[in-house]
């Protein structure tokens, strides 16, 4: 009896280990979307965990006291190459809800991706950062800064104009002399937008080449010039062997 109840006791243990390292293994996320209106609550709308390499994928929808955040997704990607690796995002739809308005309100939007282990340098890598999308309705003194930021270093500021209706896009590139893995990188958004009913969507990436150098036209007369001057040579050791056998 006593023998039974030592094993039911030990499988519940078990038990209880096997849900906390689930709990734990669950709660590491490695491509995250946060939503936060001014300083208030961070709230978490996208967590998913795994590896770029699996393509990661996820959205979700968020209002704050005074913007609606619907369908803003991620998506976290290496490619198997080990040459190219990418964090892409997108809101459907970012408005301005009814309230005052005499205020400011900045929605900081975050979409961070991490465990990336290529490309890493050598040799240098080309990141290209572009933000762009669509303005439904507009007014002066809207704003959005995109920060690109990869393994700490940031691309810089992009701020494309959204105070008229119509299409924006900023782009912007940085070659990087450094990184190591694994590293993280982060889209950050601060949006303002003044008027009731202001809205709009937009689409991000942040992408990372590795540069394969191009040898310079001289280096390649040279080294052209150096096979040539083997193969003569190479001709003329023949030439003297044959040479002296035949005498």
């Amino acid at each position: 009896m006593n023998g039974d109840v030592r094993k039911v006791k030990a499988f519940a243990v078990s038990l209880v280990a096997i849900v906390l390292l689930c709990t734990a293994t669950s709660a590491r996320a490695d491509l995250i979307i946060t939503v936060q209106e001014d300083s208030g609550t961070t709230f978490t709308i996208v967590s998913v965990s795994g590896s770029p390499t699996s393509n990661l994928l996820g959205a979700g929808s968020k209002d704050t006291a005074h913007y609606s955040v619907v369908v803003d997704s991620g998506f976290s990607s290496q490619d198997p190459s080990g040459t190219f690796s990418e964090l892409l995002s997108s809101a459907l739809r970012i408005r301005r809800l009814p309230g005052e308005t005499s205020l400011t309100h900045v929605l900081h939007i975050v979409v961070t991706g991490t465990k990336y282990t290529a490309p890493i340098t050598p040799p240098d890598i080309l990141v290209a950062s572009s933000i762009g999308g669509a303005i439904v309705k507009g007014s002066a003194g809207n704003s959005l800064i995109f920060h690109s930021i990869v393994g700490g270093t940031d691309v810089g500021p992009q701020t494309p104009s959204i105070t008229t209706m119509g299409a924006y896009l900023d782009a912007k590139t940085l070659t990087l002399t450094s990184l190591s893995a694994p590293f993280t990188i982060s889209e950050t958004f601060d949006i303002t937008l003044r008027s009731l009913g202001d809205e709009l969507g937009y689409s991000s990436q942040t992408s990372l080449t590795s540069v394969v150098s191009v040898p310079e036209a001289s280096s390649t007369l040279l080294l052209a010039v150096g096979l040539m001057a083997s193969c003569i040579l190479l001709r003329c050791l023949k030439g003297k062997e044959g040479e002296a056998t035949v005498s």
